[in-house]
């Protein structure tokens, strides 16, 4: 079952958007099929070196998302349609945290020191 993703990052300064969209997402897991609709998100936000927070909506022009589930299991079959009104509404919150923020910044100043000083594991004399 083929899906496309697709995504675009802007950035200026410390501003950024981001834009994803799904094409109609279809997957199977075992004996469960689950086919929806096409979503997207929109986002815009601002960042710092080591953390980003990001507000958006979740499919923006849809007012009505539409999922289907069938579970072909022999000993449970189950098929459910669900259907959602006003999509439009519902906002996303996004927080990036950057863990190794302070050991990329203490790392980066140190200096490279390549001297072969050590007389190593062999010894020996030349003729």
């Amino acid at each position: 079952m083929y899906e496309l993703r697709g995504a675009i990052d802007f950035s200026y300064g410390r501003l950024i958007a981001n834009v994803n969209m799904i094409t109609p997402p279809r997957s199977a897991y075992g004996e469960q099929v689950i086919e929806s609709q096409q979503s997207y998100t929109i986002m815009v936000g601002y960042k710092r070196p080591s953390w980003a927070l990001l507000v958006g909506s979740l499919s923006p022009f849809t007012k009505n998302y539409k999922l289907h589930s069938e579970n072909w299991s022999a000993l449970n079959p189950v098929r459910s349609d669900i259907h959602t009104r006003h999509m439009s509404r519902t906002m996303l919150v996004k927080l990036n945290v950057n863990l190794s923020y302070g050991k990329e910044i203490r790392t980066a100043r140190k200096l490279l020191n390549n001297a072969d000083t050590g007389s190593g594991f062999l010894s020996g004399s030349k003729n």
